[in-house]
């Protein structure tokens, strides 16, 4: 994907990573529209600071790479332990490889400093392999991509093509979205100052990545909103709390001194709850007051975006699979109208629909995997396509899917039926958005619709008016629930524990605050925590 040499005003721009690092996801959005999503490795200009030399925290990024070379050397003489694929158990993500960070290290040393040993490529390609077929998050990751690159080096004559097979099938993410012909960029000086920094992040060098933050923040002539975040995400990944509550500080301060703030104010919104009905604010209200609400939103969005984007890749993957299972890998079925429920209602939306995805194949400059793809096979298969979907498209495709191939998704998460299976995706669709613009969401409204009523509705208590549940339809419990469907148990189990602690420390850092006030706002019932443990379906007697 081309670098952007000037952003016009009136965009945003959104960068995100998976835990693992896998992929860099860029979005473009102008007015509340998507214009544009897109995923890439690290590519860049040349790794060089605003002087154009050689940045003195780049140079340290190197240096951490070429140490790597004791490691090389250590395996070379038998020592495995380190890089081999080492399985052990976590909380949130289930089975997991102790040594993926490891062998990472090591693969991005085999790339950069050229190291020619096809000996070694291939015994980390089977121990990576170990990992794609045994790991909960499942993923392709970017040792997998650099594996790729390095050994097809040695598969002049096939002789790895049974490996690349098996790489291929090694789970559901693999078999929607490998590229056993990936390329990777093999010149460390092709990295920018911000790829170095997020190279860091991915290979968990938190102090080179520390100067080279410092190093970017120099060079930084206008924080914009989006810088701030930017820093805001870089600093909660280092640990530098006190930095970014000096950054939320002097947000409060402009907002609180100067009574009205504007509508670019990263925190506006947030004063409401500590006014009185004449607009005054209440007695005894502090700074402090105001940014543990905000810190609590914070985290809020961070904690169900994250499991949003589990469920959007799971969605992703299913939808692919299943229309491709009826229809082929060819892109003119996707492109084809007859092959949605193309009813008198739906047209226009599935006229438009289809307008967006032949224009992304029909010129897809600005997403280079897809461009690869359509360069080398003249045809861009649905899972490829999905990348650059975001959520709010793939729950439209879904929703003017045939019944049949939506069976075959809804069928794939417990007690959901294909009818709920749109609602839910469609709030998620929006929610997402919201923690995407770093929007309020403590007291957001789904005023476009509501979810199904669920056995979770009726299992929690949860009082109607008139025939209509009060809680968990159009506010944020209704995610929950929605996640509650949608994740896997421990997924879920973690999720909620980490919402219940965020709660909890909001009410422990301002008496301004009160847990019904707070439960009112969210939607919360009061044995909201009992969603946990509670059955998504009657328990058979």
């Amino acid at each position: 994907m081309a670098p952007l040499e000037e952003i016009p005003q009136g965009l945003n721009i959104y960068l995100y990573l998976d835990p693992y690092g896998e992929v860099e996801m860029f979005e473009v959005n102008c007015d509340g529209e998507w214009l544009a999503i897109s995923f890439s490795s690290h590519g860049g200009t040349e790794a060089k600071g605003a002087d154009g030399e050689q940045t003195m925290g780049i140079e340290r990024l190197k240096s951490k790479i070429e140490e790597q070379q004791a490691v090389y050397q250590a395996l070379k003489a038998g020592n495995v332990d380190t890089v081999c694929y080492k399985e052990f158990h976590n909380g949130e993500w289930g089975t997991d490889d102790e040594n993926y960070t490891n062998r990472l290290r090591l693969s991005y040393y085999l790339l950069y400093c050229h190291i020619e040993d096809e000996e070694t490529v291939a015994f980390l390609f089977e121990e990576e392999l170990k990992d794609r077929e045994r790991n909960s998050f499942q993923g392709i990751g970017s040792t997998l991509q650099i594996l790729t690159h390095l050994i097809r080096k040695y598969n002049g004559d096939g002789k790895y093509a049974g490996l690349l097979k098996q790489a291929k099938n090694a789970n559901f993410d693999c078999a929607c979205g490998y590229d056993p012909e990936g390329q990777m960029e093999d010149d460390f000086g092709a990295n920018s100052l911000l790829d170095c920094i997020y190279l860091c992040r991915e290979m968990e060098y938190r102090d080179v990545m520390g100067s080279l933050v410092d190093e970017w923040k120099e060079n930084t002539a206008e924080w914009s909103d989006s810088n701030c975040r930017t820093l805001i995400d870089f600093n909660t990944f280092l640990g530098r709390d006190a930095e970014n509550e000096r950054l939320y500080q002097e947000q409060l301060k402009k907002l609180l001194s100067a009574g009205n703030s504007s509508e670019g104010d990263i925190i506006s919104g947030y004063k409401n709850p500590f006014k009185a009905k004449n607009g005054m604010y209440k007695p005894h209200v502090t700074l402090d007051d105001v940014f543990a609400l905000y810190s609590f939103d914070d985290t809020l969005r961070n904690t169900i975006l994250s499991n949003i984007l589990k469920v959007e890749k799971h969605i992703k993957s299913l939808i692919s699979y299943s229309f491709c299972e009826t229809y082929g890998e060819e892109q003119q079925h996707y492109l084809n109208a007859t092959k949605y429920n193309y009813s008198a209602a739906n047209q226009s939306e599935i006229n438009n629909l289809i307008g967006r995805l032949s224009k992304i194949a029909s010129n897809p400059k600005d997403y280079s995997y897809i461009m690869h793809q359509k360069q080398k096979h003249g045809n861009i298969p649905l899972w490829v396509m999905m990348k650059a979907l975001p959520l709010g498209s793939v729950s439209k495709l879904y929703s003017f899917l045939p019944q049949n191939i939506q069976c075959k998704v809804s069928i794939e998460f417990d007690q959901i039926t294909e009818n709920e299976l749109v609602r839910m995706l469609d709030l998620l669709a929006r929610i997402r958005n919201v923690c995407a613009h770093n929007e309020r969401l403590f007291n957001y409204r789904y005023n476009k619709g509501a979810i199904n009523d669920t056995y979770i509705h009726k299992h929690l208590n949860i009082p109607k008016h008139n025939v209509q549940y009060k809680k968990g339809k159009q506010d944020l419990f209704a995610v929950i629930i929605t996640l509650k469907y949608l994740l896997s148990e421990n997924e879920f189990s973690y999720f909620i524990e980490e919402i219940h602690t965020a709660l909890e420390k909001l009410l422990t850092s301002t008496r301004q605050l009160q847990r019904s006030q707070m439960y009112k706002y969210m939607g919360f019932p009061s044995n909201w925590t009992e969603i946990q443990n509670a059955p998504l379906k009657p328990c058979a007697h």
